[in-house]
């Protein structure tokens, strides 16, 4: 389990919507709501944390060729293919850039004035504290320590459904189990077709179904981090902060690059099928 929450850790930490820290880091770039520059929406996602989600591209695929490789179900030889077919395609910054256009060209006008009264917020820099801990050496020896103590000494319900509206409002573990099952079939689609098998179609519903499977797995590790790293914030300011990023302006940002993610990866699972 060591292995397992360590690399979540690492994945949090790269995935989680780190607004307090890029707040500081980036200069409000959005003085324009109608101009909607490419440069403002990269920005933007990278303040939301999407675009440390779509870095994660290439790490993924690298993990999925691995197991294959280790249960012996690819060749050398069709390894090689694989990769070929996946150059030009596949990487993170074919993935990033294309997520950015698609957001660029999809979100509304109208949002930006909002995300910027929110990137003013008192809580932006109160939370990068915690953040910026969560990414420190012996974060992990902590948080280990901090997660016995946890199970003698549980927090309330009320803290508990605070972090759960959180991790669902950051939509850290659902943005890393789109990520991570999309690639697993993109992988697995060239796998089959580099053995010369037919790729056996489950459909929507069973990929939705392998998504949720992972993403209940990937929350269940966030909530126990968002306990430890949040735990010197009182509910009522901890609640101040889930009501931000519920917001409409941040959920809209989220719920259209979550929509550029699947387009940009379908877009590709289409190229390699025709």
């Amino acid at each position: 389990m060591r292995t397992t929450v360590l690399g979540m850790m690492n994945i949090v930490v790269l995935l989680r919507a780190v607004f307090g820290v890029m707040a500081l880091v980036l200069t409000v770039y959005c003085t324009s709501a109608q101009a909607k520059p490419y440069d403002d929406i990269t920005q933007w996602l990278h303040r939301l944390g999407v675009s440390a989600a779509t870095a994660q591209t290439d790490r993924i695929v690298k993990q999925e060729l691995a197991a294959l490789v280790e249960r012996k179900e690819l060749t050398s030889e069709s390894l090689a293919s694989i990769n070929r077919q996946l150059a030009g395609r596949v990487s993170d910054d074919i993935v990033s850039t294309s997520v950015i256009t698609f957001v660029t060209n999809q979100l509304a006008d109208d949002t930006y004035t909002a995300l910027e009264k929110i990137a003013q917020h008192p809580l932006w820099i109160r939370v990068r504290n915690f953040d910026v801990a969560l990414e420190m050496a012996g974060a992990y020896n902590k948080f280990a320590s901090y997660d016995t103590r946890r199970l003698r000494s549980p927090p309330t319900e009320a803290r508990f459904a605070l972090v759960k509206r959180l991790d669902k409002a950051q939509r850290t573990s659902e943005i890393a189990a789109l990520m991570q099952t999309q690639l697993h079939q993109l992988v697995n689609i060239l796998a089959a077709r580099s053995s010369g098998k037919q790729w056996q179609d489950n459909g929507s519903d069973w990929v939705e179904q392998q998504q949720q499977h992972r993403q209940r797995y990937m929350s269940d590790i966030v909530v126990r981090l968002h306990l430890f790293s949040y735990r010197f914030m009182k509910d009522k300011e901890l609640q101040a902060y889930v009501d931000l990023m519920e917001s409409d302006s941040v959920q809209q940002v989220l719920d259209t690059a979550i929509e550029g993610i699947k387009h940009s990866l379908s877009n590709v699972q289409r190229q390699i099928i025709n």
